[in-house]
């Protein structure tokens, strides 16, 4: 999986999660709207049919991350040097990733909380609720913030699960120092899970997926089988079949809207049918790309605008096609301006530290 395969994800994912909460999510109030896809007549809501199989956005967020994740280590080097060293390496590494992705949640949390209490659509708790919302223990002032803490704990995840296939397939990491490390880093992801995740129901559906598509990074699987299907007709006739086959299968087994168990096969086809579909990058190819650079941004703040902030504005067409376009474009052009406001915050945090430092420095 390439660079851009990974983000022609991302793009495909947040499209599936925004349809996903704007017609299906469980738990979240009803809008009335006009069907525009209800053809079969009869009543059929054919956008919420349709919506259930969008939950499997986050089976593709949770591969793509693991898959990821081991790409970040071997571009780092992380599996170079001693044993200590290795490990070093690999927390150092799992720690930039965290506090690169909390930039963002911090960013959009300092922005948007405020606006909610300002609006009266959030009420004081008290400061602990508020301080275990900013670590994102909870999820209080947006739904859809749950998967923080869940892609928090895979990412922490990672030198424990790297470590133990280095103990299954390297003889010289089958020592007992080895073995210690890692029972000690089990026992504390016991706990951690036990501890912050008890109403967390699907925590370990997705930890599964992350972890499949660490295997396929590690053992470079998706590249092996693609080299044997021919490019072409054949590949866009594999990758299409496999997404039905999928959106078919997780529609039969869906009894309900919050239905994962099959992502955990689903998840990494439809990757993979994905990768086999753009083989060859093209206007299309390069749109969902694009659009993936904004994904996260995007999953951080759709909520904010059709359920909590402003639902009659979001949903005044009534149309549904409409709806969700307009969620799309909502969320994109906030994404953007937040984008483009961490760079720049990036940047005079960059010039501050380096006057510091200056400052700091003896003289000549």
């Amino acid at each position: 999986m390439t660079k851009k395969q990974s983000s022609v994800l991302y793009g495909t994912a947040i499209l599936l999660m925004l349809y996903f909460h704007l017609f299906g999510a469980p738990g979240l109030p009803d809008t009335e709207y006009v069907s525009v896809l209800n053809f079969a007549g009869g009543g059929i809501n054919l956008e919420r049919a349709l919506s259930w199989f969008g939950r499997i956005c986050v089976g593709i967020y949770a591969f793509i991350s693991g898959y990821g994740m081991y790409r970040s280590l071997v571009k780092v080097k992380a599996h170079e040097g001693t044993f200590w060293k290795r490990l070093k390496n690999i927390y150092s590494s799992i720690v930039k990733r965290i506090l690169v992705f909390m930039r963002k949640y911090w960013l959009v949390f300092c922005i948007f909380v405020p606006i909610g209490f300002a609006l009266g659509v959030y009420k004081t708790d008290g400061i602990l609720p508020l301080i275990e919302n900013i670590v994102s223990l909870r999820y209080d002032y947006n739904g859809a913030w749950w998967y923080v803490m869940q892609y928090i704990f895979m990412i922490l995840l990672v030198p424990a699960v790297d470590l133990f296939f280095d103990f299954l397939f390297a003889k010289k990491c089958r020592t007992i120092k080895t073995f210690a490390v890692l029972a000690v880093q089990f026992a504390f992801y016991a706990a951690f899970f036990l501890l912050v995740f008890p109403l967390y129901k699907n925590a370990a559906y997705y930890t599964a997926i992350f972890v499949i598509g660490y295997l396929c990074s590690r053992f470079d699987l998706f590249s092996k089988l693609i080299e044997k299907i021919p490019g072409g007709a054949p590949s866009y006739i594999i990758g299409w079949a496999l997404i039905a086959a999928a959106f078919l299968t997780r529609t039969l087994l869906a009894k309900n809207p919050g239905h994962i168990g099959s992502d955990v096969v689903l998840a990494p086809a439809f990757c993979f049918a994905v990768c086999l579909l753009t083989r060859k990058s093209g206007k299309i190819t390069g749109a969902f790309a694009w659009l993936g650079k904004y994904s996260v941004y995007m999953w951080l703040t759709h909520n904010f605008f059709w359920l909590y902030f402003f639902p009659e504005f979001s949903t005044i067409t009534r149309i549904s096609t409409l709806m969700y376009f307009q969620l799309v474009a909502t969320s994109l052009l906030t994404s953007a301006v937040l984008l483009f406001l961490e760079k720049q915050l990036c940047k005079l945090g960059t010039k501050v530290f380096h006057v510091r430092s200056k400052e700091s420095l003896p003289p000549n």
